[in-house]
């Protein structure tokens, strides 16, 4: 089955939706879309989302998505930039002529403090100090794997900068996948949906 769409709120992000969900001047499509935005950051199904406001169960899957996309991009932004810190780091120890592994041991400690702050508090809009043991798990786990495909990549491939440069792009998405997933995902209710993809419910 799979999973749906995670929803992470900054304070200030959650602020608002609440003040537009109650506001008795805020349109009712926008303070509808609030409501399944708050809904969704509690890890509550769609299908349960769709039961309480009395709608579409695939509504409600659309503008979770919806939301999530627009996290996902600023997620892409941070990622950039913290994969150009780690690359310029790890390239650095290389050619001073440190071992590879400990070339990416480096970067990637020397990056966990700076990509804390450009994935939680950007592009995840979420600092809080709870969440920073899970980012250095995170983390560790992006570098046994990076590590491991690395030697994979270099039987094939020559030269440990060739290999860095080809590994970038994978390793980058599969560390959005490890933070998204385990890091600042809130818990999620066992009971839900895949991802708001029901339908047969009141349409809205």
């Amino acid at each position: 089955m799979a999973q749906r769409t995670a929803i992470v709120l900054s304070g200030e992000e959650r602020e608002v939706l609440e003040r537009w969900a109650r506001r008795p001047k805020t349109a009712q499509a926008l303070a509808f879309r609030c409501r399944v935005v708050l809904a969704a950051a509690e890890g509550r199904s769609s299908i349960e989302i769709a039961d309480e406001l009395g709608c579409n169960a695939s509504t409600v899957g659309k503008w979770r998505v919806r939301f999530a996309e627009r996290q996902f991009l600023r997620f892409l932004l941070a990622g950039g930039v913290n994969t150009l810190f780690g690359f310029g780091v790890n390239i650095g120890v290389m050619l001073a002529g440190f071992p590879v592994w400990l070339s990416m041991l480096v970067g990637t400690v020397a990056g966990v403090a700076f990509n804390f702050f450009t994935h939680g508090g950007y592009a995840f809009r979420d600092l809080s100090a709870r969440r920073l043991p899970r980012y250095i798990a995170g983390y560790a786990i992006v570098y046994v794997v990076g590590l491991g495909a690395f030697h994979v990549l270099n039987r094939f491939v020559p030269g440990p900068v060739l290999c860095q440069v080809l590994l970038v792009v994978p390793i980058a998405l599969f560390s959005y996948l490890v933070m998204s997933r385990f890091v600042f995902r809130k818990r999620a209710d066992r009971r839900g949906d895949p991802d708001g993809s029901a339908t047969g419910r009141r349409g809205r």
